[in-house]
């Protein structure tokens, strides 16, 4: 069990440190790309990018709790059960400002002629999404598993 806790741990690490390359790299492009050409769609691209980023992290910092609780035994307790709901506000609002990306993507088609793109931009919006539509079952599944734990817990 310790040595799966710790490649959990090891994932979620590589997972923050992708998000922060990431972001560096949008930072730097924005920092080199000067600021009086940038055009107002640039600009919430990398704003979306950027806040994507922070709320990604965030939810990292949660999972890395759950994981630490996970590894203390305390899988199935309230406290678990509040950071999988934190986890699961973090996804959405990651979600909500990935939509942000949206016009840049329209943008590029456009200039590209190519509609595919806006597909494959709708289906990099939809993957937050579907993670948080996946956290809500884990959430409701915490629920029960808290609940049945304590309806076992008074009859013994």
């Amino acid at each position: 069990m310790k040595l799966k806790t710790r490649l959990l741990k090891l994932a979620l690490v590589g997972l923050g440190a992708f998000l922060l390359v990431l972001a560096t790299i949008f930072t730097m492009s924005l920092i080199t790309e000067g600021t009086i050409g940038m055009s107002a769609i640039a600009w919430l691209f990398f704003a979306a990018v950027g806040l994507t980023a922070f709320f990604g992290l965030w939810a990292l910092v949660y999972l890395y709790q759950i994981v630490d609780l996970i590894a203390k035994n305390n899988s199935f307790s309230e406290r678990t059960l509040v950071l999988v709901t934190k986890v699961k506000h973090r996804i959405l609002a990651a979600a909500i400002s990935f939509c942000g990306i949206l016009p840049f993507v329209a943008q590029a088609a456009d200039l590209e002629d190519a509609p595919g793109l806006i597909l494959v931009g709708l289906g990099l919006i939809l993957l937050p999404f579907a993670a948080y539509l996946f956290s809500l079952i884990v959430e409701e599944l915490f629920k029960n598993a808290i609940s049945l734990k304590n309806e076992q817990d008074l009859t013994i």
